[in-house]
């Protein structure tokens, strides 16, 4: 017994230098940390390289800034399982649906607080995948009563219709659907770039719009379906064809404005906006040299995305520039335009966030809450002081890359072999 209590007050006493050095390289990373932050460091640098816990600190007053130029929030919470692949708003856009790649998500547009999660959020939990899919890759509204739509991510193809706690499914042929959208009851999709896809949802009635090679769908104003190809735009109404618009040098054409009135072809290092009704180039504007950055429109403004994380706006009446504004820490990949706002999805992080481009200011006061945790940060939601609300949102983020450096690193080592030498030589049969 005499050996063993002295083996173990040795290996406490060997894991002292341990602790001293891990808490000592974390000193060393706080000081530098701080002297940095007190010359001023641009926020983004923090966001970008997660320095220790400024980069908390950071997050508050890049939305500090951000709150000023239209953010409205960030919509992320910690039972979102992926990225955000798609959005779409309702038609008031009072609301937005996103779509994860597991569940649909609904959120007020106003205050960017999430209202409900549609469909089984793992597949443990669905409801025969072999027959009915798996998450969605899309999601769109129908009708007055902002029902929500989403298209399976996992094969089967199927389109699931929310109403409440009741889910109406219309599995559909084949694979290779893209491009949803949505007018009234109808909705829209793309089929392996042979034809357009228009269903009712009401009769779930479906109606095929042959169009080889098409990229593109939407619907206008009127009710008419547009349906986007190289060389060509068709116009179709009901599953009759009323109009092809011939296009001269539009080689990849790829997504339809908001409004449907024009439509984008990527080239190497901008985008060009092409009317839809007169199938001419109008202008271009610039964009990230050798791909990337994305792209969307309404009636009156185009954003586009870059890989710094910037946000650039610009007229549609003209292309000229009307402002930039730094938007996220990584690339900008996903963006989606409604009449008066703008959701932006950030590369590396999955960073989402709400913008209005209305001008109007930000009426909810309640900024992120972050609180310190070892290794860890916990958030509160935005949300958790609004009047009636509980805290419903906790996050947890990894808080500092530089925890254990080499030094702790080669302490574990040697702690490790101290106590397989001494525990051997006082636990071994005699």
């Amino acid at each position: 017994m005499g050996t063993r209590v002295r083996t173990v007050l040795i290996l406490a006493l060997a894991a002292i230098p341990v602790w001293i050095s891990m808490a000592g390289a974390q000193y060393l990373d706080d000081v530098q940390d701080e002297v940095a932050w007190r010359r001023h460091t641009d926020p983004m640098v923090y966001l970008r390289e997660g320095h220790g816990d400024h980069f908390f600190e950071a997050q508050v007053e890049l939305e500090e800034r951000q709150r000023a130029i239209g953010l409205v929030g960030r919509l992320d919470r910690l039972y979102v399982r992926g990225q955000t692949m798609h959005a779409a708003w309702s038609g008031d856009g009072q609301q937005l649906v996103t779509a994860s790649g597991a569940v649909a998500h609904r959120w007020d547009t106003r205050t960017a607080s999430e209202l409900e999660a549609l469909g089984p959020s793992t597949r443990s939990r669905a409801e025969d995948t072999k027959r009915w899919g798996f998450g969605f890759q899309e999601a769109v509204f129908v009708g007055p009563d902002r029902r929500i739509v989403g298209l399976t991510d996992s094969p089967p193809k199927v389109l699931w219709t929310f109403r409440g706690r009741e889910v109406d499914r219309l599995v559909l042929d084949g694979m290779g659907y893209e491009k949803l959208t949505s007018q009234g009851n109808l909705v829209a999709v793309l089929k392996n770039l042979e034809y357009g896809l228009v269903v009712d949802v009401a009769t779930r009635q479906m109606t095929q719009l042959p169009h080889p090679d098409s990229t593109g769908i939407t619907f206008v104003a009127n009710g008419d379906v547009l349906t986007l190809a190289r060389g060509e735009v068709k116009r179709w109404r009901g599953a009759q064809l009323v109009a092809t618009i011939p296009l001269e040098g539009a080689d990849h054409p790829n997504g339809f404005s908001s409004d449907g009135e024009h439509f984008f072809v990527p080239v190497d290092g901008a985008v060009e906006v092409w009317s839809s009704a007169s199938g001419q180039r109008r202008w271009r504007v610039p964009m990230p040299e050798g791909g990337g950055g994305a792209y969307c429109a309404n009636g009156e403004i185009l954003a586009t995305g870059d890989k710094e994380g910037a946000v650039h706006l610009w007229s549609m009446a003209d292309g000229s520039a009307i402002r930039s504004f730094q938007a996220h820490a990584d690339a900008v990949n996903i963006l989606s335009c409604s009449a008066t706002q703008l959701l932006s999805v950030a590369d590396e992080r999955g960073d989402t966030r709400l913008w209005d481009l209305s001008g109007r200011p930000n009426t909810n006061p309640v900024l992120p809450t972050y609180i310190h945790v070892p290794g860890f940060f916990v958030r509160m939601g935005a949300d958790f002081r609004l009047p009636g609300r509980m805290p419903s949102v906790v996050q947890f983020f990894y808080a500092n890359q530089h925890d254990l450096e080499m030094a702790g690193l080669v302490g574990v080592v040697l702690w490790g072999l101290a106590a397989y030498f001494f525990g051997r030589r006082a636990f071994r049969g005699r």
